[in-house]
């Protein structure tokens, strides 16, 4: 889609909300489809919400809500919830304000694309959540948890790596995790090779600077520890 110069402005006036990084690493596509999921946020007042049928067995959920941690977390348990299995997600949150988060995530259900009555039921209970913690989360353990900590040597950002086996509960635990910590979301996906599923976050502090060396590596001790032992 060609677009005019006002809305080339207002794309450019809208990136300036993100890290500096933002523009090299999403895609003119995805910049544009993040724009658009913020117009309709504002407009409807909601979460904005748009699913796509990859193939027969994959969809893509297009996602923008408030950037919560707690948030986060209760949108991943209730995919595991709903049964809907995320293959993979790639995720970018403004840091400026408005503070919105999209998330792009290829997910299935039963090892079937999502069904139009399902995406409808995701929809609504997404749009319900609030901004605040709702629910009490009880972390299950997870086995061979491995989590990192360093600085991004192209971003040059605070990255935090989290691996394991794949288990359909990864995505659910490992944000419920990451919500107990008191940290800023700013870019993050996830992949699964080689039979292990593999998280990177970049994160940055609650004033919105750097993690220095010694937090970080505390704080990915503390995850896995968090992860392995249930610890919630």
């Amino acid at each position: 889609m060609v677009l005019s110069a006002a809305n080339l402005a207002d794309l450019s006036k809208f990136n300036q909300s993100f890290p500096q990084f933002y523009q090299r690493l999403a895609t003119s596509e995805v910049q544009h489809q993040n724009y658009l999921l913020a117009y309709h946020f504002y407009r409807n007042h909601s979460s904005a919400f748009r699913l796509r049928k990859i193939s027969s067995e994959r969809s893509l959920i297009l996602l923008a809500h408030h950037n919560s941690p707690w948030l986060l977390a209760e949108i991943f348990a209730l995919l595991l919830q709903q049964q809907v299995t995320v293959q993979r997600f790639s995720l970018q949150a403004q840091v400026h304000r408005p503070k919105l988060v999209f998330l792009r995530l290829v997910v299935s259900a039963n090892c079937q694309a999502i069904t139009p009555a399902q995406a409808e039921t995701l929809q609504s209970q997404i749009q319900a959540l609030s901004k605040e913690k709702a629910i009490q989360f009880n972390l299950v353990k997870l086995d061979d948890i491995q989590a990192d900590f360093a600085i991004d040597r192209v971003c040059h950002l605070p990255l935090i790596t989290i691996a394991s086996p794949p288990h359909p509960e990864f995505c659910a635990q490992v944000f419920a995790a990451l919500a107990q910590e008191d940290l800023q979301l700013i870019s993050a996906n996830l992949a699964i090779a080689k039979g292990r599923i593999k998280a990177r976050f970049y994160m940055l502090g609650p004033d919105g600077q750097t993690i220095p060396d010694h937090l970080g590596l505390r704080i990915a001790n503390g995850l896995r520890q968090a992860l392995m032992y249930g610890r919630g």
